[in-house]
Formats: structure tokens, C-alpha cells, sequence
């Protein structure tokens, strides 16, 4: 649409759409060989694309039955139908991201931004009043001609959000979060001659932003300003700041994108090293002077950009570049298209599209998907009509299925609660699989039964979910030759049969070892994972210095206190005698394991058996502290062998 700040809008000219049909079928077969339960279409405008909103009516048709959600990105405040929206949140709601980049409509106008304060209040009654309970918005500071109330009025537009938001939503679940850039001018964009705010500025708008959305509900994230500053040196830099790249690679800085990582202190070293005036490329440009990259042509002319920039400074808009003329949208159905006798938008950039083949083209992809009027082509709503018709169908609905704690009570998606056949798998996690998140786990197991073509059973709600639960997690890095989860699935299968599909689709080191049915009235996941047995890797020299009777004393104290360190610091003295079962040195790996793990000629086998919940939770480096005199020996390795119900304490030191 010609945003005065984009380059990706300006050097990627012509816009080029990919087939409807070609993206419908690499969402299919994604989907398929993945076995992910969501899908985002995403590029750098999605509602731009003409056909986006039948090809969202196309692709959930097929996602509604594998219970796949669907988001879009880079959404703009206008141009977002009632059926689009129901189309996307009728399997899950997730969040929705907008990007009004101004907070004022001067400000708006500047930038090109063909969006109104109307048009961003719409969008918020469409779309908290269909389920959505978070919304983020993307802002930017420090644009050409900007003012403290350009700023304010960021966090302000995020308050009227919220304020449409608590009407739909329960009290204390709605969320608005107002991310915030800073603005650095790029090559190639009318804005490639404007100055970019220095540090001190940047955090002095950054304050006003954060005194003015102190608000529940509201939530404010900003990017670093000394990450945008050398943004703005490299981005505007000639041929001098590639020795100041290098200078700074050298003194050791990697990975500067990331927050952690930014060693500022040394680019600034770098820079000064180079001899180089940093403000020389942040300052305004004369727009008669030459620049760094005038040598390189991206295909749009020098004049129009400069054409824009003197329109940004008289906050005059440029209508939306490709798109019908007076239209904001792109035609949604093909008889709209079809009796738009107008032309596209051009404003000869000097890139050469052929307007007349872009039309034609977007006409063949309406008509490929069949995208046709459905009754009387409807005149546009204004905003009190909208948020008045809005309001209606919302009292209604809620009066149709009832008020739970002031919010609409949730429609039945998936299956009832209840329904299905429950399993219980035993599965391993070695190898490198053992690097893998819990949370990663959690991701990965369902995938891997879709792609094993295992219907799940899903949870009722605005957000269905695949029915599973987990025994106690492994931490980070811990190997296990018996973690235990139960799904319910839709068909009644031999266990064996899953276990053999499944496996097929696993990661390397995580494979199911059996598995049965679980019964109505079986205890409970977490009643038969209380407890666990380890076995420890360790040097057969440090084994060797600890006496025989230390493993049995140990297991038959009465009393051990320790002290354990929380998250906040906090140290806490404990007793973990109670959580003790059993503590021996093994000859030979169990039978169980052989197959999965090898004991070394140089290795000797320490087995334990400890509790994981409640007052009797130890964890296993606790132990071989106990017994190494309160070190734990370098090369140490630890693997959970089983999970088992509570045992009754041993008094000799053999686990059962």
C-alpha cells in the first residue's frame, strides 16, 4: 500500500500473488505430514492478498474436521469481514496482531497508513465480540514531524481497545499489548532522508509511554533503543561501517540481536577505532545529495520517493497502490470484481506493472474458488451501525446459551468429555531426545499421532485441546527409560497396534515401549507415578571410595536435613529422610534397561528410589551429594528407569 516507511514495500515491487489453489494444498499437506494443530498464513500483509478471505473459507473447511486452527497475520484494522472472522475462530481463538503503527490519524496520514481511528474500533467490536480475549497492537516512535501527543496517543488508542474489549469479555481476562519500535529510516523509502531519534529521545518517549498505560489489562513492551541506534548507523552507512562490522566482530560481538547479547559498549569502541561521525547517518539527509546507495537500482525512481516524502511532511495521504480506485479492500467476491469497470490504482513509480494482467489475474482466482455473492451486494456499515448490530447479536447470543460468571457459556467444539477409550503408554527419552523441553514433549506427542492418522478425543471450549496428561516432567538434560502419559483417542484400537503406528512418526530417542487400555475407575496417573527409581553413572574410581554400609545408612536415617535454594534466592532447610526408599550399587544394568543403555568397563551403577511429590520429594543430584560427601563428581549421569506408585521404605538397601 505504499507505507512511507516500508522498504520491503517499495524494493519488492511488483506485487506477486501466489495461486490460491497452490497455497490451499501446502497448507493440506503440511498439516498432514506434520501433524501440527495450527496453521498461520503469514507474509508481510496477509489481508492484502485479493482472495484472502475465500481462501480462509477454502483451507478451514478442511481444517475443521482435523481440529486445526487457523491464524493470520499482519492483519490491517479494516477490510476484516464477519465471515472471515468466523471462518478463523470457529476451531480456536488465538490472538489476533494489528499494526495501526501511529497512535493519531495525523500520524497515520504522515506514514501512509490508509487507516482511520474508526476503522481500529471496528475491528475490536468484530473481534472480542467473537470469543478473542487478547489483542497486539504494533506502534512506532520517532517518525518525521512527530509530537509528545503522536506518542500519547498510543496508549491511548490501547485504552479504547481494552474499553472494547471489557464489554465481551469476562472481568480481568481481556488483554491489549501495545508493542512499540523505534523508527529507523531505510534506503529505498521516502523516509530515506529523515532523521532518526537519538538515544536520550528514544528513552524520554519511552517514559511517557510508560506513565500513561499504567492499567490493567494493558500491557506495554518496547525494543531497545541502543539495538534501533545501531540499526540506523548500518542501515544509512556507506562503505566506511564495514570495517566498523568487522572491528566490532573482533572485539567479540555475536548474536546482537538478541537483548543479552548486545555488547553496545564495544560497537561504540568500534565506531570511534574507524574514526567515524556515528550522527553523520542519523542526522537529516538534503534531499539534492548524494547517498550511499544511490549507485543501486531497486526499480523505483528517485522522484517518486521523493514525491512522498514532501506529501508525509503535509500529512497527505496516497491512496492504496494495486487496489480498486475510492477502495481500501480488494474485491471479495467475483462479481464485484467483475463489474469494476475502474482501473487500479498507479502512481507510476517507475516499476512496471501490468495492471490490466494483475486484474484479470485476481478475477481467475476469485472465480478458482469459487468466491461468488450470496444474496444483495450489502452497502459498507458505518461504525454505529456495526458496533450497534454487534451489540444485538452478542445480548442475543448470550441469551441463547446462557451466562456463566457473566460470559457466554463456551459452544460444544470436539467431543463430549468422557467420551472415547483412554490409554496409557510407557515411553523412553534418551539420547538427545533427553535436551527436549517438557513443554516440547507436550507439542510433540500429538503430532506424532496425527501423522500416525490416530483420531484424539478434544476438550469442549473456546480453545479444544487433544486430551493428554503426563507423569511427573524430567528436568532438562535427564534421560528416562519409563515417563508415562495417558491420551483418549476416538477408536478402539489394540494398544499394540498404536504403539507400532506411533512409533513410526516419533523423534530420535523417544519411542513408546507398551501400553494398555485404562479402565473406568483405574487409579490415577498421578497415583501411579509417586515415586521413581534412578540409575546413576559414575566414575568406578569415585564409587570405589565410598564404604559399602554409607548406602544403607543412608536409606535408613531417621533424619537427613538439607538446605534447598528457590527461584527467589530463599533458602530452606528440609528433611528428606521420608523421601528415601532405596540406595544401592549395581553390578549390571536391569534387564529392562540393557537394551537402551550401556554400562562402561570404567563406570560403576548407583540405583536410587525417590519420592517426586509432596514433602517426600527428592531429587536425585540430593542423593549424590549425600553419598559423595556433598560434591556431585564430574562425567555424573542420570537416567529415571521407572515411575511407581509409593512403596513401603526398605531397610535393606535393595529397591524392589
Amino acid at each position: 500500500e505504499g507505507c512511507r516507511f516500508c522498504q520491503a514495500g517499495m524494493i519488492y515491487r511488483p506485487v506477486r500473488e501466489r495461486d490460491p489453489e497452490q497455497i490451499a494444498d501446502v497448507v493440506n499437506n503440511a498439516v498432514k505430514c506434520g501433524g501440527f494443530d495450527e496453521v498461520s498464513l503469514t507474509s508481510l500483509s496477509t489481508a492484502d492478498y485479493s482472495a484472502v478471505q475465500p481462501l480462509v473459507k477454502k483451507v478451514m473447511a478442511e481444517l475443521k474436521e482435523k481440529k486445526v486452527s487457523l491464524s493470520v497475520s499482519s492483519l490491517r484494522a479494516y477490510g476484516l469481514s464477519d465471515e472471515m472472522l468466523d471462518e478463523i475462530s470457529s476451531v480456536r481463538n488465538t490472538s489476533l496482531t494489528f499494526a495501526p503503527e501511529a497512535g493519531t490519524q495525523r500520524m497515520r496520514d504522515v506514514i501512509n497508513k490508509n487507516v482511520s481511528e474508526e476503522d481500529i474500533l471496528a475491528s475490536a467490536h468484530r473481534i472480542f465480540s467473537r470469543g478473542w480475549k487478547r489483542m497486539k497492537l504494533y506502534f512506532m516512535i520517532g517518525l518525521p514531524s512527530e509530537t509528545d501527543e503522536d506518542v500519547l496517543g498510543i496508549p491511548e488508542t490501547g485504552k479504547r481497545l481494552l474499553a472494547v474489549a471489557k464489554k465481551y469479555v469476562a472481568k480481568g481476562r481481556a488483554e491489549v499489548t501495545v508493542s512499540v519500535s523505534s523508527h529507523v529510516p531505510k534506503p529505498f523509502t521516502p523516509f530515506q532522508w529523515a532523521a532518526m531519534d537519538d538515544i536520550p529521545e528514544i528513552e524520554r518517549k519511552h517514559e511517557l509511554l510508560r506513565s500513561a498505560t499504567r492499567e490493567k489489562g494493558l500491557r506495554l513492551r518496547w525494543h531497545e533503543p541502543h539495538s534501533s541506534h545501531l540499526e540506523g548507523i548500518i542501515s544509512r552507512g556507506d562503505r566506511r561501517i564495514a570495517e566498523v562490522v568487522e572491528r566490532a566482530w573482533k572485539k567479540g560481538c555475536r548474536f546482537d540481536s538478541w537483548g543479552d547479547r548486545l555488547r553496545f559498549d564495544l560497537w561504540m569502541e568500534a565506531i570511534e577505532e574507524s574514526g567515524i561521525d556515528r550522527y553523520l547517518y542519523l542526522r537529516t539527509m538534503p534531499v539534492d545529495g548524494r547517498l550511499p546507495w544511490d549507485h543501486i537500482d531497486c526499480g523505483v525512481e528517485w522522484g517518486f520517493l521523493l514525491k512522498e516524502y514532501r506529501k508525509a511532511l503535509k500529512n497527505r495521504l496516497s491512496p492504496p497502490c494495486g487496489k480498486p480506485f475510492r477502495h481500501q479492500v480488494h474485491h471479495r467476491t467475483l462479481e464485484d470484481a467483475l463489474e469494476e469497470k475502474k482501473k487500479l490504482v498507479c502512481f507510476d513509480c517507475g516499476v512496471a506493472c501490468d495492471m490490466t494482467k494483475m486484474r484479470e489475474e485476481r478475477i481467475d482466482f476469485l472465480e478458482a474458488l469459487d468466491a461468488r455473492r450470496v444474496g444483495e451486494k450489502k452497502e459498507p456499515e458505518t461504525l454505529e451501525q456495526l458496533t450497534a448490530r454487534i451489540d444485538e447479536e452478542f445480548q442475543e447470543k448470550r441469551r441463547n446459551e446462557g451466562v456463566r460468571k457473566g460470559k457466554p457459556v463456551p459452544p460444544a467444539r470436539g467431543y463430549e468429555q468422557g467420551a472415547g477409550h483412554a490409554y496409557r503408554f510407557r515411553f523412553t527419552k534418551i539420547g538427545r531426545a533427553r535436551f527436549q523441553s517438557h513443554l516440547d514433549l507436550v507439542r510433540a506427542l500429538p503430532r506424532a499421532f496425527r501423522r500416525a492418522g490416530l483420531e484424539m478425543i478434544y476438550s469442549r471450549g473456546f480453545h479444544p485441546q487433544p486430551i493428554f496428561s503426563f507423569g511427573p516432567p524430567l528436568r532438562l538434560g535427564l534421560g528416562s527409560l519409563g515417563e508415562v502419559f495417558e491420551v483418549k483417542l476416538a477408536e478402539d484400537l489394540p494398544a499394540d497396534d498404536v504403539v507400532f503406528r506411533v512409533n513410526a512418526e516419533l523423534p530420535e530417542g523417544v519411542e513408546l515401549r507398551g501400553g494398555h487400555q485404562v479402565e473406568a475407575g483405574a487409579p490415577k496417573l498421578s497415583r501411579v507415578s509417586a515415586w521413581a527409581d534412578y540409575l546413576i553413572f559414575v566414575s568406578r574410581e569415585v564409587a570405589d571410595e565410598v564404604p559399602a554400609e554409607r548406602y544403607a545408612e543412608i536409606v535408613n536415617a531417621e533424619s537427613i536435613e538439607i538446605e534447598r535454594v528457590k527461584k527467589d534466592q530463599a533458602r530452606k532447610q528440609v528433611d528428606i529422610a521420608g523421601g528415601i526408599g532405596a540406595l544401592e550399587r549395581r553390578d549390571a544394568l536391569p534387564a529392562d534397561a540393557a537394551g537402551y543403555l550401556t554400562l562402561d568397563e570404567d563406570d560403576a551403577l548407583i540405583e536410587c528410589r525417590v519420592g517426586l511429590q509432596g514433602p517426600e520429594m527428592v531429587r536425585p543430584e540430593e542423593v549424590i551429594q549425600l553419598l559423595f560427601g556433598g560434591t556431585i563428581p564430574s562425567g555424573v549421569r542420570v537416567v529415571r528407569r521407572r515411575l511407581l506408585p509409593a512403596p513401603a521404605k526398605t531397610t535393606a538397601g535393595s529397591p524392589r
